[in-house]
């Protein structure tokens, strides 16, 4: 089995390959969204779950976009499978 390393850390090939595919869904997400600026020049789209802004955010790896959720998890663009149909209802800062 051919192994791949994530920050150091030795994974399996299929390991890295879903990681690597739940990027590009993330990115699927935004993709099609304008940027915009905020009034302090940072960048930002809005979340197309919460319709919320979600920020830029940046590694040595890739770039992404997310906001911070009320209960402190994070939102992708992407409703996590357990929240899907409660998601936006529970937990988005816009809705509470």
């Amino acid at each position: 089995m051919g192994h791949q390393f994530i920050e150091g850390v030795r994974v399996s090939k299929t390991l890295y390959e879903a990681k690597l595919e739940m990027f590009a869904q993330q990115d699927a997400a935004f993709a099609d969204l304008p940027e915009q600026r905020s009034a302090d020049g940072r960048r930002f789209k809005w979340c197309p779950v919460c319709n919320v802004p979600a920020w830029r955010r940046h590694n040595g790896f890739r770039v992404w976009w997310s906001h911070q959720l009320t209960n402190g998890s994070w939102c992708n663009g992407l409703p996590k499978v357990e929240d899907i149909g409660t998601h936006e209802e529970e937990k988005c800062p816009s809705n509470s």
